[in-house]
């Protein structure tokens, strides 16, 4: 059993070999969120290199506290991952990793003013900044003047930041937090936790409960009943392993 690793592989291998190319985008996480399952994101990072198919992670359940997760390593073109988790941070916020070759191509699913360069100095004036039409007919700017808002946007990932102000007790605990993740051994956390559910895994299987076939993270385990007892399980047995 190779997992989901083996399955995704095995689709995009049969994708470019039928000449269909019908896959131009592939988004995995290395994590399944339900049970754990390992994707190896390196060995399909480069699969989709290779075959020119974007690469997108998310990166939620396992930024922060599983080792295989370099940039230049799994050759992704976008990485997103919410801080709350493993990136000990506050809900409600995310940080994305965009490829530079698309900082200047990509445009912003959000579009508002804080992504424009004209708006990065807080002393912006729509008067003296070629805002202002000629009263009559607003299709028409006075002489000399630019039309409407500016469209130029900021350099870099930058540009694709949500709207709205940055809020200032979320970034610092942000920070905080990644500052923390800095100083772990994450190998070794991945040794330890996987220490932990490893034990648990031992015990429950003595109840009938195993988990998914393939690879799986140490620090997420997701358990199922193995044949044997499945057809056992009803809501009244549950209540009483418990």
């Amino acid at each position: 059993d190779g997992g989901w690793t083996e399955a995704i592989i095995d689709k995009l291998a049969s994708d470019s070999n039928d000449g269909s190319n019908k896959i131009a985008v592939v988004c995995l996480p290395q994590a399944h969120w339900s049970d754990g399952s390992y994707v190896d994101l390196i060995t399909i990072g480069k699969l989709c290199r290779q075959h020119s198919i974007a690469f997108i992670v998310d990166a939620t359940q396992s930024a922060g506290i599983h080792p295989n997760l370099h940039m230049d390593d799994i050759c992704c073109d976008v990485l997103a991952a919410s801080v709350h988790k493993w990136l000990l941070g506050p809900h409600g916020t995310s940080l994305m990793y965009i490829h530079p070759r698309y900082h200047d191509v990509w445009l912003p699913l959000d579009q508002h003013e804080r992504s424009r360069v004209a708006f990065q100095d807080d002393l912006y004036d729509a008067g003296i900044n070629a805002l202002q039409y000629d009263g009559v007919n607003n299709d028409t700017a006075i002489s000399g003047r630019e039309r409407g808002y500016p469209e130029q946007f900021i350099k870099g990932a930058a540009r694709c930041d949500s709207g709205g102000k940055k809020n200032p007790i979320l970034l610092p605990m942000i920070l905080e937090g990644l500052k923390h993740v800095n100083t772990l051994d994450v190998p070794d956390c991945q040794k330890n936790l996987k220490s932990m559910t490893d034990q648990i895994l031992d015990r429950t299987s003595r109840l009938g409960l195993t988990v998914q076939p393939g690879p799986r993270v140490g620090h997420i385990l997701g358990l199922r009943p193995n044949d044997s007892i499945k057809q056992l399980l009803t809501p009244a047995t549950m209540l009483k392993i418990v």
